[in-house]
């Protein structure tokens, strides 16, 4: 029975060889607009030896093998060979948790990507990209520091004209990520013309392949990816999208049923022409902060960027009139979240972010500086206080910072660098708990530099 089974299997694969030869070697010819049904594209390739071939075909069974030509139809060539293979048994395996929750994602982001891909005349099928680049994640984080649904790292996200500061990280959010990929993934099309090496070149980087063709002299990936020269992650990286494609296709053939699907993200969009308050839109629109910061997933702040003019930000449907005529109400107050800085002479970004426990980087995204190495004597930074210096009490002490004046009998004292209240207390001959009374803060609290505290005159 096992011996008959085989031969039953390896009838329709040598059929269709001498199509999957040719097909994975011209995938570069195949327009974007171009279905390919079962009979033509969803082949077994050969790659095998005779050996590795009866190992695998011996201890599989028919049916399993059946489930590979159900009805489908792809946009990108798609070759079944050993490598595929694992990772579909990998998917349905040891990572079939991680898939499950990939495809309970899809109808929420894959709708919007097919249609810019579609837009930009690319394969509908490069959404499958997505689902392994991030699980369709706009918050994954990789080890290499790539962000968003379609993992750009910084510098090749702003390449492509994503906006990364402290403010936002435009790599999250999944409309304009998608635009850069969609632009990002056109150009390598263009270098390399083959949908492949456009996916392994996603992975590695276009250099990387661009020497591997060299070296090898070669331009098939599958040929590529015999040598250690890629690494093993982008050796793989296109088997896993075909067997990612493929079960996606048809999960059901696959063993995934009953997949709690999220619904496609809805919102109401309102301009924003101030710096606002995203705690204050969230209470006014009956919704949680982390509700409405996953409908704006690239704002990194509980605020909007105060350097733009205007602002697009997404509310729950329905509350984008309410927000939108009483705006005012939502004004940033940067009283306990910011201290105000003007900077002296000889002062740089370096030393006054290493006096408020600051980066450089962070203040020349907040005061939207392009020349950190050269600023201007007597200039208004807004520095952001430590977060563990958010309570009532400190705010109280930052306020006193830029405020016009202290209370009446009370002189301002300007927190310098090293201070503590026990040495201000004898510097005034007063006692730490007067100190703190005065200034309302409690055991416990921190006083940073810049912040002022009022001290009581003495009589």
């Amino acid at each position: 029975m096992r011996t008959l089974a085989y031969l039953l299997l390896c009838l329709p694969f040598s059929l269709a060889f001498a199509a999957t030869a040719e097909l994975s070697k011209s995938d570069s010819s195949c327009p974007a607009t171009h279905l390919y049904s079962e009979t033509s594209l969803l082949t077994i390739s050969r790659a095998l030896d005779s050996r590795e071939r009866d190992n695998r075909f011996a201890h599989c069974h028919a049916d399993r093998y059946a489930r590979e030509f159900e009805v489908a139809t792809y946009d990108i060539p798609v070759v079944i060979n050993d490598k595929v293979i694992s990772w579909m048994d990998y998917f349905q395996g040891r990572g079939r948790r991680h898939f499950v929750r990939w495809l309970s994602r899809y109808n929420r982001y894959a709708p919007m990507i097919s249609e810019v891909l579609r837009q930009h005349d690319l394969p509908e099928d490069l959404v499958f990209l997505a689902m392994i680049e991030s699980g369709f994640s706009p918050f994954a984080y990789s080890h290499a520091k790539a962000v968003g649904l379609w993992q750009f790292v910084r510098r090749t996200g702003m390449q492509y004209g994503l906006q990364v500061d402290w403010w936002v990280d435009e790599r999250r959010d999944p409309a304009k990520a998608t635009l850069a990929a969609a632009q990002h993934i056109r150009d390598l099309f263009e270098q390399f013309g083959s949908w492949y090496l456009v996916a392994a070149s996603y992975n590695a980087g276009a250099g990387k392949i661009s020497r591997a063709i060299r070296r090898y002299k070669t331009r098939d990936f599958w040929e590529l990816s015999r040598y250690r020269y890629l690494k093993k992650e982008t050796r793989d990286y296109v088997p896993k999208l075909l067997a990612a494609a493929i079960i996606a296709k048809n999960p059901e053939a696959y063993g995934f049923r009953g997949i709690h699907q999220e619904a496609a993200v809805e919102f109401d969009v309102v301009s924003i022409t101030q710096f606002t308050d995203l705690r204050k839109v969230a209470k006014a629109a009956g919704c949680s902060l982390k509700t409405l910061k996953a409908l704006n997933p690239e704002l990194r702040r509980d605020f909007t960027p105060p350097q733009r003019s205007t602002y697009l930000l997404r509310v729950p449907v329905g509350k984008g009139t309410l927000i939108a005529t009483d705006a005012d109400r939502f004004k940033a107050d940067v009283r306990g979240q910011f201290i105000r800085h003007r900077v002296r002479r000889g002062e740089s970004l370096w030393s006054i972010a290493s006096k408020y426990g600051s980066t450089t980087r962070a203040l020349a995204s907040i005061n939207a500086i392009k020349r950190p190495r050269s600023i201007r004597a007597g200039r208004l930074l807004m520095v952001p206080l430590p977060r563990t210096d958010r309570s009532p009490s400190i705010q109280r002490v930052a306020y006193h910072r830029y405020s016009k004046g202290v209370g009446e009998g009370f002189v301002p004292y300007r927190v310098r660098r090293g201070d503590t209240l026990w040495a201000i207390a004898r510097r005034f001959n007063v006692s730490v708990a007067a100190l703190r009374r005065w200034n309302q803060l409690r055991s416990g609290n921190k006083i940073y530099a810049g912040a002022t505290l009022q001290i009581k005159k003495s009589s």
